[in-house]
């Protein structure tokens, strides 16, 4: 048969067929590469932390009373399905967080793409990059913040996003979309209220695409905010010690610790640049009007942006959300690149979107790395049970379950003492003195106490660039107690982009006779 026989409809199903077998393997290259990248990036620690919490809510400690945690209850609440699958199958909490992740990815990457093709969001020749670029995004460019809780609110939006194109292109919304929408806008808000930043200019622009106002009290979008709703007035009834002890002290000692926004943009310049680059030339380049789905997810990833800068601390991991979307957008646009404009047919913005993202990819896996402590502590003992001092936690929960084991601190790190100093350093009130020189005895007291009650095999001690052994050095309690403990080596880290790196004295508690 020729060519010339074929009916157009016959050339679009060839050309389908034909298309689909190199887009197959190429999401088996992104999920290979996804999978292997888990075993080779370091642990992160906030997630090593909030899964140590959730192991110890299922033994029936209770949080923020027996374990003191800074973030509000679902932050545990969305590790404890891991936690709890992990001790039923005997697997590490950590494999079942990233199963769960890409189990969670994989149906919003699915999701999206049947109804960005169903619907003709995307031109369908564009349609095979936006997946490849989507499953990159969700997938590999996390690196070391895969499974934090940023990165499931990124993925919660991408369903969110493409139900709101789906409303701007005029296509009618069903209940299963509906339901979706009202779970993926819950799940942002209830994991970061300022996650409202980046779904209210979308829904916002998809009211004005439509010259709709009521568009805004949709079903889906009122049954979400009544979601976070009983969410918060749960929290009063099953941890009101969230309320009466951690936000008192998160008001003194946490919140006023950020840069000041100009401070801010000053710091992290080069990410906002690389940021306002990625959305000004997709705009200028595949602007389609205010309900295109590159110009809401560009909405969205400023609103995440705005939601960084308020908070202040310039965390890899608080970047990812802005940052992710932002290299997702150009691959989201009906511009059809002209011929020859790169050796693959990619836009300048695909293209620099492409290169962007290897950058954000060094960002998001910027940490210190310990793994050189794992081997050393697996032959302290079989389950070795660790404590550490010093203001970062990347070497105390995340290293001891590396090595089979456990952290036994009721604080992931001194960073009440570490903030408190912080503060002190610019403010000369007396009375706010006071109260601040009390939280640093706090802190050094949950450490003292937990050191000689928990005697953990091995203790480690920050040396450098600050000493913290000076933090207990003078006091007799943690005389009596390091008496027992032999020094087993100094220990640097590695992983982080501008060569910063923390020195840890490691001791390990002798073998006294009984």
């Amino acid at each position: 048969m020729s060519l010339a026989s074929l009916q157009p409809r016959d050339l679009e199903a060839q050309s389908t067929r034909t298309a689909s077998m190199p887009l197959a393997a190429l999401f088996a290259v992104v999920t290979v590469a996804a999978l292997a990248q888990r075993f080779v990036v370091m642990p992160n620690a906030n997630v090593a932390w909030l899964l140590t919490v959730a192991e110890r809510m299922l033994d029936g400690q209770r949080l923020y009373v027996d374990t003191i945690e800074t973030n509000p209850p679902f932050s545990v609440w969305l590790y404890l399905p891991a936690a709890f699958i992990g001790r039923l199958l005997h697997l590490r909490a950590e494999y079942v967080v990233d199963a769960m992740v890409f189990a969670l990815a994989g149906g919003a990457i699915v999701f999206t793409l049947r109804r960005v093709s169903a619907a003709r969001l995307i031109d369908p020749d564009l349609q095979g990059r936006f997946a490849i670029a989507l499953a990159i995004a969700l997938l590999i460019l996390p690196a070391a913040c895969f499974g934090e809780r940023e990165h499931v609110a990124a993925v919660a939006f991408v369903p969110f996003v493409t139900i709101a194109a789906l409303r701007a292109s005029g296509r009618q919304v069903s209940l299963l979309e509906r339901g979706v929408n009202a779970l993926a806008m819950a799940l942002m808000m209830i994991i970061k209220p300022h996650f409202a930043l980046a779904i209210a200019p979308v829904i916002l622009l998809v009211a004005i695409s439509k010259r709709s106002p009521l568009l805004i009290f949709s079903a889906d979008h009122i049954c979400a905010g009544l979601i976070v709703m009983a969410y918060a007035g749960s929290t009063l009834v099953v941890h009101p010690a969230f309320w009466s002890q951690i936000m008192p002290m998160l008001a003194d000692i946490y919140l006023p610790v950020r840069n000041t926004p100009l401070n801010f943009l000053r710091q992290f310049s080069d990410l906002e640049l690389a940021f306002m680059a990625l959305i000004g030339l997709t705009a200028l380049r595949g602007w389609r009007g205010t309900g295109h789905l590159s110009t809401l997810i560009s909405a969205g990833a400023s609103g995440f942006m705005l939601a960084v800068i308020i908070q202040g601390k310039g965390m890899p991991y608080h970047f990812y959300p802005a940052l992710a979307l932002a290299a997702l957008m150009p691959f989201a646009t009906q511009e059809r690149p002209k011929h020859g404009s790169s050796p693959h047919g990619l836009s300048p913005s695909m293209v620099l979107a492409a290169g962007l993202s290897c950058v954000f990819w060094t960002w998001f896996n910027a940490g210190f790395d310990m793994r050189d402590v794992v081997q050393p502590l697996r032959q302290v003992a079989a389950q070795p049970r660790v404590l550490a001092l010093g203001y970062d936690f990347s070497i105390g929960p995340p290293m001891a379950r590396a090595a089979g084991g456990t952290y036994v601190g009721r604080v992931a790190s001194q960073w009440m003492a570490d903030n408190a100093r912080w503060l002190m350093a610019s403010d000369g009130n007396s009375d706010r003195r006071a109260q601040l020189d009390a939280y640093v005895a706090q802190d050094r007291d949950i450490f003292l106490e937990d050191l000689a009650a928990q005697k953990p095999d091995a203790l480690f001690i920050q040396r450098g660039p600050e000493d913290w052994q000076d933090f207990v050095e003078g006091d007799p309690r943690f005389a009596a107690e390091i008496a027992h403990y032999m020094p087993a080596g100094t220990y640097r880290s590695g992983g982080m982009r501008n060569g910063f790196a923390l020195d840890y004295d490691m001791w390990v508690r002798k073998l006294e006779l009984k």
